[in-house]
């Protein structure tokens, strides 16, 4: 490789490597002015020093007979292959398997051990010391890095070739192909792909561990080996339902434009100048296509990662930047934002396409902080965990989903306006921690929050649910629509909601709100097991969205607790109740509503369980702080009046019993409600009845039964009880008749 033109060529290439990219032309231009065939043959070396398909990728695959004028890579067209010398050092040559701007690389097979390797060496001819410098950055780069997703480099040194000392080193001869090419051979799933990509993650932290940034990855320098961890065969089962262990081994190669971040190496690196771009453009962040050396760090990698996965799923590049100058492309990498990998494949939606996005963030302090980090979040997906990564757009998307959906139905059933105005009610308190609601901005942002979570909510089952259940137009006649009918097709359609790709893919607070609900309503009408369902559900998702410790988290837990008890799951639903109250008491204090409501609950319980003296105790202390906090007319307070009223009316033994007290209670209690509240007035019948007035028992228990209407959950208990205290009555009347008794 003794040619004068191309020497000279390759003295011109050299120096505008060192270049700014928008200033290599018109270098080239000056150097080259009036000579047609030098200018062709510098391109050439640009061209391919720059091009995807670069010296490693196009000539480590002799396996696969990829040598090709294609394969090579623009430049390598034009150059021919350097003829192959017998020896270099203690390695037999066995064939030249291909070149490029830098150097060529030879299949040997290395003396001891005998073991076939790839050498490296620079080109013939064209020594200097900035290029012997940045080839013996890549060899001393790789020297440090023993990992099995790195090629491993054997040895380095200098031998003399053709007269000359050239430096060279041995490295590992992959039997590979580039990580699109191999997933597209094999038909890998996104599954597959995305476990290939959570692999190359883990390499590429391996070398930021040893402060070393990799600074130009792409497929090309990613091949995976067949014969790594699995068979090659990734389509196959392996007989366990899962084909990610079939998968072969992805090999990071290339490290010769790597930059060493720790400062005591520096006198065997070759720094990268202000103002030069290194590696290759389509995979650059935004920070390594500015040019300025000192402002980029492992995250550049992190977001050429990013890339790579967005092309291996969408067999597309994120950003369209063919055909353009490098300072066009430079400047929509930097400024325009890629399309939602979502958008070229439905399958994408939802976690996949949220960590592709945080990858791929302009601002690397938003972009995920390590390799290892996004290694974790793939993982996570893969294993059904909530990934770390949230879209930055959700509350604006929510917000725009509201605003699209104010107007609200009615109509359809008194119970119905019941479940939204209840939705509306805790819809709002279902995002931040209370602590912050003094905060005049926070409680602001918390309030809009909480008011698109509500809107939502609403709108899904008003104009959404009741477009289902209304009457039809085509027939003129209206449907006979149960309130089970309701629930359930607002059930189904919630299901579908919450699918990928479905309305609240990305809302799951909305989700959790509606299930609440459900779930109340559910029990309400006695169907335990759907009730649950949704419950659980809720339950799960505010423990992921707002933590195991936030008020909602706990209230939807006492929630569970009382289906649970509705179905004399005690054992169940004891252990939820007491955690529940030891978390509401320390986080919340004694005094909050939601601690006296569990305190409460947990008193019924116990109640329901014949712990009558536990209950007492419970309810007595429950209704003394419910006075002082709450007020004695508070509802929460009159709740507790009567449970308690209801205790003293029904322990056991009897002799514990006391009636008077309990009618003062529960009259107090009905009192304060106007005599319209069936629960009340059944304690107050029961009262009436055992402190001798069962006349004004039978009437107050009709009363009861004049709230609830016919079907009415719970109904059939106050008939029950009417019945008795009717049966009583004349009892005592017939004992009382001339011999009756």
């Amino acid at each position: 490789m003794n040619d004068p033109l191309h020497e000279k060529a390759f003295r011109i290439f050299e120096r505008a490597c060192d270049l700014p990219h928008g200033e290599r032309t018109d270098f080239v231009d000056r150097k080259c002015e009036g000579d047609a065939a030098l200018r062709t043959e510098v391109t050439s070396l640009l061209e391919h020093d720059e091009s995807p398909a670069n010296l490693d990728a196009a000539v480590l695959e002799p396996a696969r007979g990829l040598l090709s004028t294609s394969a090579a890579g623009a430049g390598a067209s034009r150059l021919p292959l350097a003829a192959a010398p017998d020896r270099i050092g203690g390695y037999r040559v066995i064939r030249t398997l291909g070149e490029g701007g830098m150097g060529v690389v030879y299949e040997a097979e290395q003396d001891s051990p005998k073991r076939r390797v790839a050498l490296k060496v620079i080109r013939g001819g064209l020594l200097s010391h900035k290029l012997i410098q940045r080839f013996e950055r890549e060899a001393f780069v790789l020297g440090q890095l023993q990992h099995p997703g790195i090629a491993h480099i054997y040895e380095s040194g200098a031998v003399e070739l053709e007269g000359r000392r050239q430096p060279f080193f041995a490295m590992e001869l992959i039997d590979g192909e580039p990580i699109n090419a191999y997933a597209k051979r094999q038909n890998l799933s996104v599954r597959q792909r995305l476990e290939l990509m959570a692999r190359v993650c883990d390499a590429v932290q391996h070398a930021h561990q040893k402060a070393i940034i990799h600074r130009d990855l792409k497929p090309a320098n990613i091949l995976v080996a067949e014969h790594g961890t699995g068979t090659g065969t990734a389509g196959k089962s392996s007989g366990t339902g899962s084909t990610v262990d079939m998968i072969g081994q992805p090999k990071i190669l290339d490290f010769g434009v790597a930059r060493i971040t720790d400062s005591d190496v520096q006198a065997v690196t070759l720094q990268t100048e202000v103002g030069q771009i290194v590696g290759t453009l389509a995979y650059m962040s935004p920070e390594q296509v500015a040019g300025d050396s000192s402002k980029l760090d492992t995250r550049c990698d992190v977001y050429a990662i990013g890339v790579v996965l967005f092309e291996l799923l969408t067999d597309r590049l994120p950003l369209d930047i063919q055909g353009k100058s490098v300072a066009e492309a430079a400047r929509i990498i930097r400024d325009e934002d890629p399309a939602p990998a979502g958008t070229l494949d439905r399958d994408l939606r939802g976690d996949v396409e949220t960590i592709i996005a945080k990858a791929l963030e302009k601002d690397p302090e938003r972009r995920y902080a390590s390799a290892a980090e996004f290694a974790a979040d793939i993982r996570r997906h893969l294993q059904d965990e909530p990934i770390a990564a949230r879209q930055a757009s959700a509350l604006y998307q929510l917000r725009k989903f509201a605003r699209r959906n104010k107007g609200l139905v009615g109509g359809l059933a008194l119970t119905l306006i019941v479940l939204i105005g209840g939705l509306i009610s805790t819809g709002y308190y279902l995002i931040e921690a209370r602590a912050q609601r003094d905060d005049a901005i926070a409680a602001r942002a918390e309030a809009d929050q909480k008011k698109a979570v509500a809107e939502a909510v609403s709108y899904f089952l008003t104009e959404d649910l009741l477009d289902a259940v209304a009457p039809s137009t085509e027939s003129g006649q209206g449907k006979d629509v149960l309130m089970r009918d309701v629930l359930d097709e607002a059930a189904e359609r919630l299901e579908e909601a919450s699918r990928v790709g479905g309305r609240f893919e990305q809302m799951p607070l909305v989700e959790a709100s509606i299930r609440k609900t459900l779930g109340w309503t559910y029990r309400q009408l006695g169907e335990y097991a759907a009730a649950e369902l949704h419950v659980k559900r809720a339950r799960e998702l505010m423990r992921q969205e707002l933590g195991e410790d936030h008020p909602d988290t706990l209230q939807i837990m006492n929630n569970l607790a009382i289906l649970y008890g509705a179905q004399g799951r005690y054992d169940e639903a004891e252990p939820l109740y007491v955690k529940t109250l030891e978390n509401q008491k320390r986080l919340l204090g004694e005094e909050d509503s939601d601690t006296l409501k569990s305190m409460n609950n947990l008193a019924t319980l116990y109640e329901a369980q014949g712990r009558y003296d536990e209950a007492e105790r419970l309810y007595v202390t429950t209704l003394e702080i419910q006075k002082r906090v709450l007020g004695e007319e508070h509802p929460d307070t009159l709740a507790s009046m009567n449970n308690l009223a209801w205790n003293r009316l029904t322990c056991e033994p009897a002799d514990l019993r006391d009636p008077e007290t309990a009618l003062r209670l529960a009259r107090d209690a009905c009192a304060m409600t106007d005599n319209a509240n069936p629960p009340f007035l059944d304690t107050l019948a029961l009262a009436q009845h055992l402190t001798g007035d069962t006349p004004a028992a039978i009437e107050t228990e009709e009363k009861a039964l004049s709230l609830l209407p016919p079907g009415a959950p719970g109904r059939g208990d106050y008939e029950g009880a009417l019945a008795r205290i009717e049966a009583a009555l004349k009892e005592a009347d017939t004992a009382e008749e001339p011999g009756g008794g």
